[in-house]
């Protein structure tokens, strides 16, 4: 599946900046999109990393730390790649080159390394905005079916769904259980008002 996938990335060789930052993944392909304003930005732009150290931890935090830069004091020790101290895995970003300059932001692409992430590595890494919204569109499938009232209208499930076809990149097997969960949403919608 190529989706977008959320990290916290920390320029190698330096170590000392961390910013979390959306992916869409291509097999071991992978581009990003860097406003301008930011400081990775200025980073890719200067100082030219050879790779990206993605983090993917635990603890979701983790992200707002990165927001704040105080995830950077968990820095273990100096080094290529600087190891972090977070529960997690990681993967690296190997060459990030631009391939595309606009006026407010860049995109780059890069190849994806395995980095010590368990298990099948591309199934497991990066948070997916897929799982979240998808997870909130179960739990109001099984609020509907319950018989719960006073729920969201229609203009919040057009919003799940969409937020699961960007985050999916209209990944086929998505898009048809989001369909199927949809329908039966809007059937018990129905059958409760006719009822």
């Amino acid at each position: 599946m190529d989706w977008y996938r959320e990290f916290i990335a920390v320029p190698c060789r330096l170590g000392r900046y961390s910013m979390p930052l959306g992916l869409q993944i291509y097999g071991k392909q992978a581009f990003f999109k860097v406003y301008k304003e930011t400081g990775l930005s200025r980073i890719l732009e200067h100082d030219k990393p050879m790779a990206l150290l993605l983090l993917y931890p635990n603890d979701p935090r983790c992200f707002y730390e990165s927001l704040k830069h105080i995830l950077e004091k968990r820095r273990l020790e100096p080094g290529e790649c600087p190891l972090m101290d977070i529960d997690g895995n990681y993967t690296v970003c190997l060459s990030p080159l631009r391939v595309f300059g606009g006026t407010d932001y860049d995109i780059y692409s890069c190849t994806l390394s395995h980095g010590f992430i368990a298990g099948d590595w591309y199934s497991n890494i990066g948070y997916s905005r897929v799982y979240g919204c998808l997870l909130e569109l179960l739990v109001y499938y099984t609020k509907v079916m319950s018989g719960i009232g006073d729920l969201p209208g229609h203009g919040y499930l057009e919003g799940l769904k969409w937020c699961i076809v960007r985050a999916s990149n209209r990944d086929k097997a998505v898009m048809d259980v989001v369909d199927e969960i949809l329908s039966a949403i809007y059937d018990a919608m129905r059958e409760t008002k006719e009822g």
